[in-house]
């Protein structure tokens, strides 16, 4: 259940259009999300996910860190173009939450519940965040970045002790590990079919 993700496993037969048609997957990363603007700016294509093990730095919203300890987790981020005006840009946070939402669902027998506009809970706790940042808005189509943090599997004692009480994990709620791969892949279609729907104009899912 520990292993390594690598882009062969998590690509293979996947068949999503656009996310996950390049995967890169790092031992460490300070963010992904950082690893993610570094492609961008080298014109990576859209649909680029950067995965790390672990992140050093990982981030959340406000400025918050998101604790991310090696091979616990589904640390990640996708580069986007969205082909939308930027006002909707602030809906890719809620692809992000909504695809989580169901790929949880798919995992663990708790219903998870979104709090808008960025956050996945379980039973109270909170199991995954998303980041959605956005650069360059003057552009045609300007560069966005999507980061998600799922907790996978972390014990109760693997949290830090401020963490123990408003955070959980899908082993934790399953009562067993939870194969990582697995759930990337199916986060991966998720987010796949969220994005299509969402910039084909599609918002009900969303509202």
């Amino acid at each position: 259940m520990t292993s390594l993700l690598t882009p062969e496993a998590l690509t293979d037969g996947l068949g999503t259009r656009v996310i996950g048609r390049r995967v890169i997957c790092l031992e460490r990363a300070s963010s992904t999300n950082d690893r993610a603007w570094t492609e961008a700016a080298h014109r990576a294509r859209e649909g680029t996910v950067v995965f790390a093990e672990e992140q050093t730095r990982g981030r959340g919203r406000l400025g918050r860190a998101w604790y991310s300890p090696r091979g616990a987790g589904v640390w990640m981020s996708v580069l986007l173009r969205p082909d939308m005006p930027v006002e909707r840009y602030p809906l890719l946070t809620s692809v992000g939450a909504v695809a989580i939402a169901a790929a949880v669902a798919a995992t663990i027998p708790e219903p998870p519940r979104v709090r808008w506009p960025n956050d996945v809970f379980v039973g109270g706790r909170k199991i995954a965040g998303v980041l959605a940042e956005a650069r360059d808005l003057t552009a045609k189509r300007p560069p966005a970045v999507l980061g998600i943090g799922v907790n996978v599997n972390l014990a109760r004692e693997d949290f830090p002790q401020e963490l123990r009480v408003f955070a959980t994990s899908l082993s934790i709620e399953a009562g067993a590990p939870v194969d990582r791969l697995r759930f990337a892949r199916r986060l991966l279609v998720e987010l796949d079919q969220r994005y299509a729907e969402v910039c084909g104009g599609d918002l009900e899912a969303f509202s």
